[in-house]
């Protein structure tokens, strides 16, 4: 094992519990949603009401950054507690919403290695831009728009009673992911279906550039979509 894949399990736990205890916190106490977006670096809040006008607040690398009508505020990312602080809000999750998957630690400090967050922000503005070529060539089935929730910390959309998304990894994979899950749950087949919520492909198996335009249209042609 390298020293990437050795940072990316801590480095993504570091990136969920600052997405439900501090982005996901402040968009949730401004507008009562908690979907988030890719963005540069890493991902953010869409725009939000506070009293310094609209507001966003991002994770770009190693970075907390909170933009308003008083311009760009940086700092490096310590604790929870401490991004908490910058996008001035009390940390702690929307548990009102979902069961938190991170525990509220806000003193401890975060394992955020650069390289492994620069991989997982990567990770994210592909899957942005995959997802939102599929969505388009779905318009027909009512498809939901591309978030990135903090209870999983995934890019998703539903489209066609499926869910088509991204994850950084989880418990299930190390690696991060594609997947297609029907809500009619398939039954693993060996082949595309090898998951028990439907497919998965990790980024190691996708070794063309096609790949992951490949693996979503076998999706699309297995449910006649």
């Amino acid at each position: 094992m390298n020293d990437l894949d050795a940072n990316l399990a801590p480095t993504r736990f570091a990136l969920h519990s600052l997405a439900e205890h501090v982005l996901s916190a402040a968009y949730h106490q401004a507008t009562g949603h908690i979907g988030l977006r890719p963005s540069r670096g890493g991902f953010s809040t869409p725009r939000f009401p506070s009293e310094h006008g609209e507001r966003t607040v991002a994770v770009d690398i190693l970075s907390i950054v909170v933009s308003d009508d008083r311009g760009e505020q940086r700092e490096l990312i310590r604790t929870v507690g401490d991004a908490a602080a910058l996008a001035g809000i009390e940390p702690g999750g929307p548990a009102e919403v979902y069961q938190l998957v991170t525990p509220l630690r806000p003193d401890e400090p975060l394992a955020l290695d650069a390289a492994a967050s620069e991989v997982i922000g990567a990770w994210f503005a592909m899957g942005q831009a995959e997802l939102g070529a599929l969505r388009a060539e779905l318009a027909d089935h009512d498809p939901s728009e591309i978030q990135l929730w903090p209870e999983h910390l995934d890019l998703a959309f539903s489209a066609g009673e499926a869910n088509w998304g991204v994850s950084p990894g989880d418990g299930s994979s190390e690696e991060p992911y594609l997947y297609v899950g029907p809500w009619a749950p398939l039954e693993p087949d060996g082949g595309y279906w090898n998951a028990p919520f439907g497919a998965q492909r990790t980024a190691s198996q996708l070794t063309r550039p096609d790949d992951v335009r490949a693996f979503f249209e076998e999706g699309r042609r297995r449910l006649g979509l």
